[in-house]
């Protein structure tokens, strides 16, 4: 993770000095000092105060959406899916994949032949 930042500031620091116009611009500044206080303010805060972190009543349940039986039947369609793909790579990496490697080649061969005059 800090590696990934500090690369981000390398690469900028030698776009900078390699020629590219603009990089070594410092822009609002003010504005990202604002932000950067006020970010650091609310992640302070956020432990400590109450009213940035309620508690949710156990007794209340969450009401069911429409937008959530879409997710889900999606969901459902999606993971349909994925098995049906799991099966088939089993299948092709399995003991057999090399057999059913060359039978997928020979009828592919097949089909192009018959095609061509």
């Amino acid at each position: 993770y800090q590696a990934g930042i500090l690369l981000l500031i390398a690469l900028q620091f030698l776009l900078g000095l390699i020629g590219w116009d603009g990089a070594f611009q410092i822009g609002a500044w003010l504005q990202a000092v604002i932000v950067s206080v006020l970010t650091l303010g609310l992640v302070w805060s956020a432990r400590r105060f109450r009213i940035f972190n309620p508690v949710r009543a156990h007794w209340v349940a969450s009401a069911g959406s429409r937008l959530n039986n879409l997710y889900e039947g999606l969901w459902s369609i999606y993971r349909g899916l994925a098995r049906i793909s799991q099966t088939i790579i089993t299948t092709l990496e399995g003991e057999g994949g090399i057999m059913w490697t060359l039978l997928f080649l020979i009828l592919f061969v097949s089909i192009l032949t018959r095609g061509a005059p």
